[in-house]
């Protein structure tokens, strides 16, 4: 089944012993953008993609994708919440730092739109913690 194998790829890529993880990421790109794609699983792939989030969210190689999926942050925030998992949370938020700090302000003013659910969702986990 593909889901198990999506979270062992997740898990060997968020270990602090996985050694030359940028040209891994870069050999399974396509592996990671289905992974960012798949909303569906996020029960079984949440924290394990969280852990690599945090590793390489501001990475050129992903930055792209990311930016193309922003709703999934708040998705994970909106899990971490839900399991009330403090991991999860603590490391969306740290990933969504990085990300926010290493974008263009052109990309930057393009997620104006997109602020509200931003802010929303950053409402609830201030009123969870």
């Amino acid at each position: 089944d593909k889901l198990h194998l999506w979270y062992i790829f997740l898990k060997v890529v968020a270990s602090p012993s996985c050694m030359n993880l940028y040209p891994l990421l870069d050999e399974h790109m396509g592996t990671m953008q289905t992974i960012l794609s798949s909303q569906s699983d996020l029960d079984t792939l949440g924290l394990p993609l969280v852990c690599v989030l945090q590793k390489c969210a501001c990475w050129p190689l992903l930055l792209e994708p990311l930016m193309e999926r922003g709703p999934l942050f708040m998705q994970l925030l909106r899990r971490g919440m839900e399991e009330q998992n403090e991991v999860m949370l603590l490391g969306t938020c740290e990933a969504l730092m990085h990300l926010f700090t290493f974008i263009d302000p052109d990309r930057f003013t393009a997620m104006r739109p997109h602020f509200s659910d931003v802010v929303a969702t950053l409402f609830a986990l201030i009123s969870y913690a």
